[in-house]
């Protein structure tokens, strides 16, 4: 079913789409909280090789998106994230996103991920795709997104 979001909530949409919070059944996509430098978000969690699509979103007035995004464990080779924005007549790349908490310092914290909405898409979907790091390694590889912080963004 296509339904029109008008406030973007990401946890709430993928909560509207069946998805849980994490347990012994869950699979590649589950909404789990963890802390990163003692800021606590309740995310989204895709896993390497899994991949999440919203439900149709609405820009309105709103021409970006603010999330964030981060991994909670310092394990394996990093993860990378894309996100791309797609309608019917079109898809576009709209961020990209590589994590290596374990062995880079910085990406131990939420790392912002703002992106404009192009001018001729006023409705579209998400799609969140993770995949494992350089070398391939699967270990650790979940990437958590939440809800930005930008009041002006979806």
């Amino acid at each position: 079913m296509n339904w029109m979001v008008l406030a973007f909530s990401l946890i709430q949409m993928a909560a509207n789409q069946g998805i849980r919070e994490i347990s012994n059944g869950s699979n590649g996509v589950f909404i789990y909280t963890f802390a990163r430098h003692a800021e606590i978000h309740k995310t989204l969690v895709v896993t390497a090789g899994n991949t999440f699509k919203t439900a149709l979103i609405k820009s309105g007035a709103a021409r970006c998106v603010s999330l964030l995004a981060g991994m909670p464990f310092n394990l394996g080779d990093g993860a990378g994230l894309t996100i791309l924005l797609s309608n019917e007549t079109q898809q576009v790349e709209a961020a990209r996103l590589n994590l290596d908490p374990a062995h880079v310092r910085a990406d131990r914290a939420w790392k912002p991920i703002k992106f404009r909405i192009p001018a001729n898409i006023d409705h579209f979907f998400l799609q969140f795709n993770v995949d494992a790091g350089p070398r391939g390694d699967y270990t650790g590889d979940w990437i958590g997104i939440a809800d930005g912080s930008d009041s002006d963004c979806l």
